[in-house]
């Protein structure tokens, strides 16, 4: 099963075909990187599902402009604004997959009091804590977000793909 990382949002068009600012979703440093190959979410009508990172400019700490070569009018481009860009979670490397908490992707939640809940599927960078979104079916409910504190997160089985919580009982009532 390949997992995907929701890294960055077209935000506006550039002059030149192709050309984006793309801000980070993730919370982190920009870490795109040429040659790269993106999926964009949601799809369009007549506009690139995937493209290949060209080149980028001008990076600050959570935009840049980039290049993308699958875009051949600035209609098509018009259109993609607000698109998320989603990557192969195996083409980013292991110190982006740690610091993003992209290595918990599809690990099962097991808490003291709940039992299992489900699994992760994604994780979302605050400023005051990441945390954690759960598809729990166990509770009838999916995207259910959990904060990624030590308070909560009591252990993780890298080995048995688990990540261990004492959650409050209020918290999935939210």
């Amino acid at each position: 099963m390949q997992a995907w990382a929701d890294v960055a949002l077209l935000t506006k068009t550039k002059t030149q075909i192709g050309g984006f600012v793309v801000r980070c979703t993730t919370g982190l440093s920009f870490f795109l990187e040429e040659g790269m190959e993106l999926r964009f979410v949601p799809p369009r009508i007549d506009c690139p599902r995937s493209a290949r990172i060209i080149s980028i400019e001008g990076v600050h700490d959570m935009s840049a402009s980039v290049t993308f070569d699958s875009f051949t009018t600035m209609q098509q481009m018009i259109d993609m604004v607000g698109s998320h860009c989603l990557i192969d979670t195996d083409a980013l490397s292991s110190e982006a997959l740690e610091s993003a908490g992209f290595l918990l992707l599809g690990f099962t939640i097991i808490d003291d009091g709940f039992g299992e809940l489900g699994s992760v599927t994604d994780v979302v960078s605050n400023p005051a804590q990441d945390l954690l979104v759960i598809d729990c079916p166990a509770m009838g409910k999916s995207d259910v977000l959990i904060p990624y504190v030590d308070e909560f997160v009591t252990g993780i089985d890298e080995d048995a793909r688990i990540v261990y919580t004492a959650i409050p009982k209020g918290l999935l009532e939210l």
